[in-house]
């Protein structure tokens, strides 16, 4: 069978979903000898192809918009290709993709339908119009949790026989360390405070990932207590996030906030290791792979108390009201006075994070794929 991907993602920047996509293909790559998979993009993509059944196809665009090529070329290189099945490995489907070519689309969140207003305009316009004509040509969905899936059946009103759910997987590197040689490493390759223990947030700064509550839960506790710990925040450089550092910039001062860019995939691990705690207190998620880094890293997860939350983490974490600050300052005291808890904590995290491996979600890609070439077949 020959598979189409749409492989923007891998052209894009260090995030989440380009990780997903990324170690989802190297799983297939370690499970699968017979079928070939030719990965489409609009420039050059950051991945090393694993193994001859891999290939790339390459084929720019004007301002290098990848919205434009995938509704403009990717109908032609399918056809031209002989493809199978193509996959939407980004919310998205080429609309002008021939009926002869079973379709599947992987769907990660619905932010565009519920906090339109945290994202850049330009990405809104393009998923708001394009996901519900997508996900109407898809002859099988596929989401990244079963929040998501509830959330899709509901919005689009889609029976739940053609969703399928195939979640991130953990890496390996994600996995508990000496915190002391962890946290020496993090002090001298990323200029972390060593004076005294961390809490850690990672994601891209954007206003669904509602940093800014955090801010406002540090900044109301007393001095003395914020002198205990301090607030290290990685991830790039995102949008509309004027507030938030209007907010931090007192507390970023006298050092109990940290901001440090984007943080690189050979330190990461590290830098979760060494964590006193860490914090997710995002607004909404497709999923929070953050959370089961965290978790597999051995560190005590404190997260927003939305549905996806509590499938991820299940008894494994504390949980939140999103908005209130006040709640996040005392349980982000609490739990740094409660050894035992940190302890349970830890232990139960490692147990549930177990559970999310990359290479359990390649079968389940492998099984959507061999259903699409079942139905053509018939």
């Amino acid at each position: 069978m020959r598979i189409g991907v749409d492989a923007r993602p891998l052209a894009g920047p260090p995030a989440g979903i380009r990780t997903y996509l990324s170690e989802l293909l190297n799983a297939v790559a370690g499970l699968d000898d017979r079928n070939e998979f030719i990965l489409y993009a609009h420039r050059p993509i950051a991945f090393d192809l694993p193994g001859n059944r891999f290939q790339v196809r390459i084929r720019s665009t004007p301002m290098g918009v990848g919205t434009l090529w995938l509704q403009l070329h990717a109908p032609r290189h399918a056809v031209e290709d002989g493809l199978d099945v193509f996959w939407g490995a980004h919310f998205l489907l080429p609309l002008r993709l021939p009926r002869h070519i079973p379709a599947t689309v992987t769907i990660y969140d619905l932010v565009p339908f519920f906090f339109p207003q945290t994202m850049q305009l330009s990405n809104y316009l393009a998923t708001r119009f394009l996901v519900p004509p997508s996900l109407a040509r898809a002859q099988r969905i596929m989401v990244i949790s079963e929040s998501v899936a509830a959330d899709v059946r509901r919005m689009f009103r889609i029976p739940s026989d053609r969703i399928s759910v195939v979640p991130p997987g953990v890496r390996s590197e994600f996995t508990p360390r000496d915190p002391l040689e962890a946290r020496r490493r993090v002090v001298e390759r990323l200029d972390v405070d060593a004076r005294r223990p961390y809490l850690l947030s990672v994601g891209t700064v954007e206003p669904r990932k509602n940093l800014l509550t955090l801010v406002k839960a540090l900044a109301s506790l007393p001095r003395a207590t914020r002198a205990r710990f301090s607030l290290v925040v990685a991830g790039a450089p995102g949008w509309k996030t004027s507030a938030l550092h209007a907010a931090a910039m007192g507390l970023v001062r006298d050092g109990t906030v940290k901001f440090l860019g984007f943080v690189n995939h050979d330190d990461l691990p590290w830098l979760y290791a060494g964590a006193a705690m860490f914090l997710f207190p995002s607004l909404y998620e497709g999923f929070g792979i953050p959370v089961i880094e965290a978790m597999a890293s051995g560190v005590p997860v404190v997260g927003s108390d939305i549905p996806v939350m509590r499938e991820v983490a299940r008894d494994a974490a504390a949980f939140v009201a999103p908005t209130a600050a006040e709640e996040w300052a005392k349980a982000i005291v609490d739990l740094l006075d409660d050894a035992p808890r940190q302890a349970q904590m830890r232990e139960r995290g490692l147990a549930q994070s177990a559970g999310y491996t990359f290479k359990q979600s390649a079968r389940r890609l492998l099984d959507v794929f061999e259903a699409l070439a079942g139905r053509l077949r018939s």
